[in-house]
């Protein structure tokens, strides 16, 4: 802000000291010789500052009489005023580098902002003109630019996002795996024909108060089977068309058995939506999406939800560069004089961190014996010990394999001498997260131990999940989302196309999976999925590496925290306590 900087020199050179409201003897060519400005210049300065009320001039009058001034705001509440405005509309970063420019004449300055910046997030209640409003502002250290289309949602982050601003047909409780009602309310099978028959909710409504009806159904489907380049187009691959018996009931058509049918249905990738004559995507969820860029992310709650309604009004995520654990804050920014009522809230995360090696390239990767040495370079103990932070436990399977699936009695020298490999330079491709940055360079120094070379690659999202980056890479470090939904988590990893495991393994899963969708006992179709899992990991085409512990730090008037398996607290359910 060109003209704080101004004013804050003139204060430096003739107000410094002075009493407040003291006038001052000074001249235009002062103020020139000061700003290193023409006088023409300078006049215009102290008109803008004038016009600001952070000044007084009164213009001397007739030759030698000097002009007088009166300083009427002190720097450092103009710095938090402008640094809070920066803040307020969402780029908390922005506003830190704004105050930190001038910490250094004004030492204070920085302090005070952090202490403000630290009174506004966690739960707050707000008095408006409509009434209370109960807001929760959260930080995080993520772009908030967040992708909210259900179709192509893959991040923990977006599908997050997704579930709570659109629903589905069904729901699956990921505590007792029943199929529950949402935007259908009753659904038949017709075995012998293969058709599915839904009969929607009346009265739903969309963010956009649109009423919802079979063919935003249809729409959605068919949005979902057509779209280009949808990595989970797997998961509606067996049905041959939809259609409407009337505005509330539709049929799908199946080609092919499909005893996870009703699972699909309910993924958050097959969510249903509306569009706006923008081309914007409305949903009929709890929440609706206010504002989104990459500094600042806010959901507004659904008035019209066809469910219980949400206790939280409003929801705020702000980018910052340096942030505590992103639920601390729901403790440290309200209840920091209380630490005695605060509770943790832990547990061992089923996602699981691993490295995927690619046997659907040439090279080193096709020698079996090479990808047992890199095992026992990079499994174990090791990384947990000397990296820390999160990394909870050494991971031996993914999900359902055995714990001792993987044993290798032969030393890494022997391995990597009687392997194929001569010195070629391994790509590895991982996100730009600092867990992954940590992971990637412990294992690209441990490989060097042992004379193998790996060159680390860090890409954003988009760059990462490209079927060419995939295909291109020796190895692959990821953390894979993994749900009470057992099944659905591995047909996940197995069958999306853009996941790491499906892009390099030489498994054909499509054509492994098939008697699979047709299986209608639970135990013989997970008993499949577990075959698929031990031969990936028999053959050392994935490396487990570890499972993150969470922690979340909650007060006793926070109710109703849960950590999902994407890694956030449900906005939807929480609730606080008076």
């Amino acid at each position: 802000m060109f003209i704080l900087d101004q004013y804050i020199e003139l204060w430096i050179a003739y107000g410094k000291g002075k009493k407040e409201g003291e006038q001052l003897e000074i001249t235009v060519q002062n103020i020139s010789e000061t700003l290193f400005c023409t006088e023409r210049n300078s006049k215009l300065i102290i008109k803008k500052l004038d016009e600001l009320n952070w000044i007084v001039w009164f213009p001397g009058r007739g030759r030698g009489n000097r002009s007088k001034l009166i300083f009427q705001k002190q720097p450092i509440p103009l710095i938090l005023a402008k640094g809070k405005e920066i803040t307020r509309k969402g780029d908390v970063k922005s506003g830190i580098s704004f105050v930190e420019r001038y910490s250094s004449q004004f030492p204070s300055v920085k302090k005070e902002y952090e202490v403000w910046v630290d009174s506004i997030f966690g739960h707050k209640i707000e008095r408006t003109s409509e009434g209370r409003r109960d807001v929760l502002r959260l930080q995080v250290q993520m772009n908030l630019d967040i992708a909210i289309d259900p179709v192509y949602a893959t991040m923990r982050s977006e599908c997050h996002m997704v579930k709570h601003i659109f629903d589905t047909l069904v729901y699956v409780n990921e505590q007792s795996n029943y199929i529950e009602p949402r935007l259908a309310f009753h659904w038949e099978y017709n075995d012998a024909e293969k058709i599915w028959t839904f009969y929607l909710r009346k009265g739903v409504h969309f963010h956009n108060r649109k009423q919802l009806t079979a063919h935003d159904v249809i729409h959605s489907l068919n949005r979902f089977i057509k779209a280009e380049n949808n990595p989970h187009a797997w998961m509606l691959q067996h049905i041959e068309s939809v259609r409407a018996v009337d505005e509330y009931i539709i049929e799908i058509q199946l080609h092919t058995e499909n005893r996870m049918f009703l699972h699909m249905l309910s993924a958050e990738q097959c969510s249903i939506v509306n569009e706006d004559e923008a081309g914007n995507l409305i949903g009929t969820g709890p929440f609706k999406l206010s504002e989104k860029n990459a500094h600042l992310f806010v959901l507004e709650v659904h008035d019209l939800y066809y469910r219980e309604r949400s206790f939280l009004d409003r929801i705020e995520l702000l980018n910052v560069e340096q942030s505590v654990n992103t639920y601390d804050i729901l403790v440290k920014a309200q209840y920091k004089d209380q630490e005695k009522h605060n509770k943790e809230l832990s547990r061992l995360e089923s996602n699981v961190t691993y490295l995927t090696c690619n046997l659907a390239k040439e090279g080193p990767m096709q020698d079996e014996l090479f990808r047992k040495a890199l095992y026992k370079i990079i499994h174990g103990h090791a990384i947990i010990k000397e990296l820390g932070g999160e990394r909870g436990e050494v991971a031996k399977e993914l999900l359902l394999a055995s714990d001792s699936i993987v044993e290798i009695e032969e030393e890494i020298e022997s391995l990597i001498k009687e392997s194929t490999y001569y010195y070629e330079v391994l790509q590895l491709y991982t996100f730009t997260g600092q867990d992954h940055v940590e992971d990637a360079r412990w294992i690209q120094k441990e490989c060097a131990k042992y004379g193998i070379r790996v060159e680390s690659n860090f890409l954003e999202i988009e760059d990462l999940l490209e079927i060419s980056t995939i295909q291109k890479a020796d190895m692959m470090h990821d953390s894979a989302t993994i749900s009470e939904r057992i099944e659905d988590s591995l047909l996940y990893m197995f069958l999306t196309k853009n996941s790491f495991i499906h892009g390099q393994s030489n498994m054909d899963f499509h054509k492994t999976l098939s008697p699979y969708f047709k299986q209608e006992q639970v135990e013989k179709r997970v008993t499949l999925l577990r075959d698929i899992e031990e031969t990936l990991l028999r053959q050392i085409q994935v490396i487990p590496l570890y499972r993150n512990k969470q922690q979340v730090t909650s007060h006793e008037k926070l109710q109703n925290i849960m950590i999902n398996s994407q890694g956030w607290i449900d906005f939807y359910k929480i609730w606080f306590k008076p």
